[in-house]
């Protein structure tokens, strides 16, 4: 299963393309965002299997563009019914509610951009991320279950080696016993 490379494509209109790779004990996340480009490697031993699932919408974001559209909105009504008696008048709301609409319109997609639904997967170098149901349910459902797999079996593969070595009396039990707290820990061993 090591030589087996998985490689999922997801594209948001907002947040760019990801790419991630899982290639051996290693996954490869590509972020493109406009012209800018992001590439993590991330070692499979130090993710938690255990994803966390990040789900947030900016509340006071939306509230404030509602308002904004809404005061565009009023501004171009009172512009309307105004227009019969005072030509000035009713081209300065029309201008103004205008204004607001383009406001509201650039408001509504700063919220849209900093809604979260993502799922992070936490390790000492950093956390990467999905984006859930991206390409489709089944793809990502698909990736995820191989992700975690192969984050198991790259920790088991370091405790099982461990065991190897000590029935080879390679290393001794002491040996044995502070390399498991090592990698249960992740502390250093102490020295006899």
């Amino acid at each position: 299963m090591d030589g087996e490379t998985s490689t999922i494509t997801q594209k948001h209109l907002l947040r760019g393309r990801l790419s991630l790779t899982i290639d051996g004990n290693k996954l490869i996340s590509e972020h493109r965002q406009g012209l800018s480009l992001y590439t993590y490697r991330f070692d499979l031993r130090g993710l938690l299997p255990d994803p966390i699932r990040t789900k947030q919408v900016p509340i006071w974001r939306i509230i404030g563009a509602v308002l904004i559209v809404g005061l565009g909105m009023m501004y171009i009504v009172i512009g309307i019914i105004s227009f019969t008696d005072r030509l000035e008048e009713a081209a300065a709301m029309f201008t103004a509610g205008g204004i607001f609409l383009v406001l509201g319109a650039a408001a509504s997609s700063s919220a849209a951009k900093h809604s979260v639904n993502a799922l992070l997967f936490h390790g000492p170098s950093g956390q990467a991320v999905l984006w859930p149901g991206l390409p489709n349910s089944e793809a990502f459902d698909g990736f995820v279950a191989v992700l975690i797999e192969r984050i198991r079996e790259a920790q088991d593969y370091e405790q099982s080696l461990l065991r190897h070595l000590r029935r080879a009396d390679i290393i001794n039990d002491w040996q044995y016993d502070q390399a498991m707290e090592f990698l249960r820990k992740g502390s250093r061993p102490e020295a006899p």
